[in-house]
């Protein structure tokens, strides 16, 4: 029986499918127990500035692929790895490939003219096949499909492998997206797909998809801590989502973005400092500092200080952390916004704290709060004694007063029936 030159193509293809699946086995298995380890992540190609300082497989004769383990990504889905690997690193924008697509495409350079297009050349005329091009000719050819890739991008955005049509021939099925790693304190480390990675990155597209190979056992670690703390809540959850992209899935109390939505659509300065009061893991910090605001980020609660530390190290922030009660710090409290976001009714529990928080709001000095009240129905608020009554615009009427803010403006309700308010010094125009 007699096979079509297609039918060959596309049986070798499910051929080779098979065989990865079987060769990655062991890494699939190790990590399927805390992640799903084919899962897509869409991340921002800003997070991925780093490249292992190996060399690259096309650097290395056969016999050096054949035995490196380590240049191997698609093998290594769901595996986890101690040690520094991920301190073996060097910046991906230093790699000959990424300056060739920045000539080719933005200054119009033959790709004949480039470091990388010699060192290719000369890797296949030494008798090492690359991207199954044994020949130059061969090799112009697939620079060629690089062109149409990037024309194909630009005009239709960037596509997951299981929306392409191959005809029927795919070698690795659908699991041939971008391959990163991800490091001990969560630095996404390019591992594979550097051609679709540099064209993603010159057309500065907000996200891409790609898959997570190898992971760092720290990392793995830290996560794991995440998921305990969140086990032992009464609710089984964070409290605010978590921003990076491998801690995102872990369930939070405010799934939503609703409430930094309603702050960023009514912020009455476009940057300047910020005072988050009671921030908790420090979730509008990372919000605001991205948008180009100075924060400080006061948080009472020790275990939610180690936490606020290390998620804003992951995430390369730079925001300060108040330690302690915030109605007992002395220094300059003056900010052109403060955030009390459901925060000051766990202020007013007794006739003491009441007064010490009116006391801190006199000599708070901030041009702008944005507040957010309590809800009435919290079982919490009802045992608040004589102030068990305060319903959202009275609190908020009454923070205005002690804080000597002039205006007081309802902005929204938000997901949890709670009334968020802009408190401000001078009156805002519509």
């Amino acid at each position: 029986m007699f096979i079509s030159k297609e039918q060959f193509r596309i049986l070798k293809g499910k051929l080779q499918y098979c065989k990865w699946r079987l060769q990655s086995r062991n890494s699939r298995i190790q990590g399927a127990g805390l992640y799903d380890v084919d899962k897509i992540y869409w991340i921002g190609t800003e997070r991925v500035n780093l490249s292992l300082d190996s060399p690259a497989r096309d650097r290395l004769n056969e016999k050096e692929i054949r035995s490196s383990s380590t240049l191997t990504p698609l093998l290594e889905r769901g595996k986890i790895v101690g040690g520094d690997w991920d301190r073996r690193t060097i910046c991906f924008e230093e790699q000959d490939v990424w300056s060739a697509f920045k000539h080719h495409f933005e200054e119009g350079k033959d790709w004949g003219k480039t470091d990388f297009y010699d060192r290719v050349v000369r890797t296949i005329e030494g008798g090492v096949s690359m991207w199954s091009c044994k020949t130059r000719e061969a090799f112009d050819i697939r620079l060629q499909g690089i062109d149409k890739l990037y024309q194909e991008i630009k005009n239709n955005g960037y596509r997951t492998q299981d929306t392409i049509d191959s005809g029927g021939y795919k070698p690795l099925g659908n699991e041939d997206e971008i391959q990163v790693h991800i490091g001990r304190d969560g630095e996404y480390i390019f591992a594979d797909g550097r051609h679709r990675f540099c064209v993603a990155k010159l057309l500065g597209l907000a996200k891409i998809p790609v898959k997570v190979a190898r992971r760092h056992t720290d990392w793995v670690a830290f996560r794991q801590e995440i998921i305990s703390y969140a086990d032992k809540q009464p609710t089984g959850k964070l409290y605010s989502r978590l921003l990076h992209p491998d801690l995102e899935d872990i369930p939070s109390v405010h799934e939503g973005d609703d409430r930094f939505e309603l702050i960023r659509k009514n912020l009455p300065v476009p940057s300047g400092t910020v005072l988050d009061i009671g921030a908790h893991w420090g979730y509008f910090c990372h919000r605001l500092e991205k948008l180009g605001f100075d924060c400080v980020a006061s948080e009472y609660l020790p275990i939610n200080q180690y936490f606020i530390k290390k998620i804003r190290d992951v995430e390369k922030l730079k925001f300060k952390i108040m330690m302690g009660s915030i109605l007992k710090h002395e220094e300059n409290l003056h900010y052109d916004i403060a955030l009390a976001l459901n925060i000051f009714h766990h202020f007013i529990k007794n006739k003491d704290e009441y007064e010490r928080l009116k006391r801190f709001l006199n000599r708070l000095d901030v041009n702008n709060m944005f507040f957010e009240s309590h809800s009435p129905n919290e079982s919490q608020m009802k045992k608040q004694g004589i102030y068990k009554n305060f319903q959202a615009d009275e609190f908020a009427m009454w923070v205005q007063g002690h804080a000597g803010f002039q205006e007081i403006k309802f902005l929204g309700g938000t997901t949890e029936g709670r009334r968020m308010y802009l408190l401000s010094r001078s009156p805002h125009s519509s």
